[in-house]
């Protein structure tokens, strides 16, 4: 599981914390890109 680009990759970050998704959450998210 990576998020490559910069960008995007703070965009999960943020989202992560403020919606509190879990693991599996951010994975599958990030694996839709």
């Amino acid at each position: 599981m990576q998020a490559n680009d910069r960008s995007a990759r703070d965009c999960y970050e943020k989202e992560t914390l403020e919606q509190t998704w879990s693991v599996r959450t951010l994975q599958r998210n990030i694996s839709s890109l």
